[in-house]
């Protein structure tokens, strides 16, 4: 019942041995128990229930853009989420340093779980953009992506988005994760300052966003030792030195032409 720092409580808790002897049961025994079952079990996480679905996902998409005026940087910059496309708007940028990483408390990986993120929103190699406070819940059933349109100055760079939910005293919940990196996304070349559409998925998540809680998503380009460094300099990351780190300048668009936008699959009562 508890992951990372968020206590899900007893709900949360499932007898897998029994689930598995009635799966042995099904399918060794004949006894067709599992004969009309859902196919798909998932926990919503803060809404602390388990439910039970035949599809994944379940729900509608719905789009949220990022807008600033250009200084999205760490929590106590200006980036917004909001249902309206952005009609002009500014870039936001940052700068990242391979030897320097931001920090990944929470996820699958390392410290794995549901921890905080507040203190890694105080830096400013990661942008953040929030919803205002929700007129009601929001459920959000499947997996997450991005469409960014973002430069980097670097030969080789990453590009994170994490998706967390911010409680009204302020707390920043983590959800899930995703990254994509240019030498994969791009086979077909990366240039170095110029404009790319990056469009990737973040984990598949179960997750209730109740209402006057706000949702959020980072962009960084880094989340270490989640996902290894991404030097910057075009060596594998396998092979690469301190001598191979070059620092990048990320610049994230959001703009009519470049509408970065975050996309959910939800099922609301009100956004």
């Amino acid at each position: 019942d508890q992951s990372g720092e968020v206590n899900f409580g007893p709900e949360a808790l499932l007898d897998v041995d029994v689930i598995l002897l009635r799966w042995f049961n099904n399918w060794l025994k004949g006894s067709g128990e599992f004969a009309g079952e859902p196919k798909i079990r998932h926990f919503s996480l803060f809404e602390n229930r388990w439910h039970a679905a035949n599809e994944w996902p379940s729900g509608t998409e719905a789009a949220f853009y990022l807008h600033s005026r250009g200084r999205a940087n760490s929590r106590k910059g200006d980036g917004a989420l909001s249902a309206s496309p952005p009609s002009e708007g500014r870039c936001d940028v940052f700068v990242h340093d391979p030897e320097v990483p931001v920090a990944a408390p929470g996820g699958s990986g390392a410290l794995s779980g549901c921890f905080n993120q507040a203190a890694i929103e105080m830096g400013n190699n990661v942008l953040v953009y929030t919803t205002e406070p929700l007129r009601g819940a929001v459920d959000v059933f499947g997996s997450p992506h991005v469409r960014l349109y973002c430069s980097a100055s670097a030969k080789s760079t990453d590009f994170t988005a994490k998706l967390v939910r911010v409680r009204p005293d302020g707390r920043a919940d983590f959800v899930c994760i995703g990254i994509a990196r240019s030498d994969f996304l791009f086979e077909k070349g990366f240039t170095p300052g110029a404009v790319h559409c990056w469009e990737f998925e973040l984990e598949p998540t179960s997750c209730r966003f109740d209402a006057g809680d706000c949702i959020r998503l980072e962009i960084a380009s880094s989340a270490f030792p989640l996902y290894d460094r991404n030097p910057g300099s075009g060596v594998p990351s396998c092979r690469a030195t301190s001598w191979d780190w070059k620092r990048s300048t990320q610049s994230v668009y959001h703009d009519s032409a470049r509408p970065s936008a975050l996309y959910l699959p939800v099922r609301s009562e009100t956004q």
